[in-house]
């Protein structure tokens, strides 16, 4: 582990997220886009790989678990959350990334003949 403070800021605004906003407001919007009540039924899971520094930049991975993997919004959300950790640790030169995504852009590559 590195002795960068910014990399435990990171982490600090990313379960201050998680824990005043996530399990309600996305429950809420999926329920306002299903029409359906899953505010009481599902439970969903942010989590995220730990921060790195590259080049200057801090890079961190969230990744949604549960029902928050097919949420029909669940890309809307994981959006929301770059500006969000920018804001509460008071850096542009965060960038956050979803681990689901990057693997549903990469190419197969063919084996064999």
């Amino acid at each position: 582990m590195t002795d960068d403070p910014m990399l435990q800021k990171i982490v600090d605004a990313l379960e201050e997220i998680r824990a005043e906003e996530f399990d309600y407001e996305i429950l809420q919007a999926a329920a306002d886009v299903m029409g359906e009540d899953v505010v009481t039924s599902w439970r969903p899971s942010l989590s995220y790989l730990p921060p790195e520094r590259r080049d200057g930049e801090y890079h961190v991975t969230v990744y949604a678990q549960g029902a928050c993997e097919s949420c029909p919004i669940k890309k809307s959300h994981v959006g929301s959350i770059e500006p969000k950790v920018r804001a509460l640790v008071g850096a542009d030169n965060i960038f956050v990334h979803d681990y689901f995504d990057w693997f549903d852009t990469q190419f197969s590559v063919p084996y064999g003949d």
